[in-house]
């Protein structure tokens, strides 16, 4: 987990609307505040369509209703120990979100103190996730990274996907 200090770091390069890579219950991942701006920062760095939808980040189910229209399944989704994204459509029916609620404490403090966050996993559009320290230290050194003391990827690969709109799995 990351300590007080290093969440303390993040909320202010967060609060500048920096991008960061912060580790998450899956991977680690290309973070900042939740702006269409952030959104495209994001994408033109990973040289994705600068358009191409990220997944939301949220504290809690109370902030994910915020934002989306969910289902009793779908919130039960997101409430299970696997890191779950479900794709559901927005309160004013103008579209959908990816949205998935963390698990860890420390990345939780920090959406909490900010509110959702953009995220995408560590790699170029359409290349491989990038899951070692070091190979992202070497990668990625213009971006600030907040290393995780234990190893935050416990099984090294995205979140499931959901799509409530479909009722089907994207990505299991």
């Amino acid at each position: 987990m990351l300590d007080t200090k290093k969440i303390e770091i993040a909320i202010q390069k967060l609060r500048a609307h920096e991008i960061v890579i912060l580790p998450t219950d899956t991977v680690y991942g290309f973070s900042t505040t939740m702006t269409p701006q952030g959104a495209k920062k994001i994408n033109h760095f990973k040289k994705a369509p600068l358009e191409k939808p990220l997944i939301a980040l949220f504290a809690n189910l109370e902030q994910v209703e915020k934002h989306v229209k969910l289902t009793k399944m779908t919130r039960e989704l997101l409430l299970t120990p696997e890191p779950t994204t479900v794709i559901s459509p927005l309160l004013d029916d103008s579209g959908t979100l990816a949205v998935r609620i963390v698990k860890r404490p420390d990345i939780q403090k920090i959406i909490k103190v900010l509110g959702p966050l953009w995220s995408t996993s560590v790699n170029f559009h359409q290349e491989p996730t990038i899951v070692e320290k070091k190979t992202i230290q070497n990668n990625f050194s213009e971006i600030y990274f907040f290393p995780d003391n234990e190893n935050c990827q416990n099984n090294a690969k995205p979140s499931r996907i959901f799509n409530q709109l479909t009722q089907q799995w994207i990505r299991k």
